[in-house]
């Protein structure tokens, strides 16, 4: 009878044990999965500010390239008012050597006219 009590003290203690270690076990598998999953969460939020990091580069070498042609457009539009404004210049400067010239010729002609009325 004895014998039979101390059997099933020991049973019941080694039962124990094996819950204890089961139950152990688990919280320990629960950690691991949610360090897993955390990592995990961590690795897709960083490839998501990744590819947000790359989009706003992307979006800001677009806006600098823009920048840099509309700089350009001016630039050379300036250039061509410039070109225009001097060729105006040039061609006003023309008239009035034209006009000048012609008024001199009108000059000559009435003094050849003069000198055969005399003559």
């Amino acid at each position: 009878g004895q014998n039979e009590k101390a059997a099933a003290v020991v049973i019941e203690e080694s039962s124990a044990v094996v819950n204890q270690v089961e139950e152990e076990t688990a919280a320990e598998q629960t950690a691991q999965n949610e360090k897993a999953a955390a990592a995990a969460a961590t690795e897709e939020s960083s490839a998501v500010v990744n590819q947000v990091e790359e989009e706003t580069a992307a979006e800001q070498t677009a806006q600098n390239e823009k920048a840099a042609a509309a700089a350009v457009t001016e630039e050379s539009s300036v250039v061509v008012k410039k070109v225009e404004e001097e060729t105006g210049q040039n061609e006003k400067a023309a008239a009035a050597a034209t006009e000048e010239s012609s008024a001199v010729v009108n000059k000559v002609e009435k003094e050849i006219g003069q000198n055969e009325k005399a003559a």
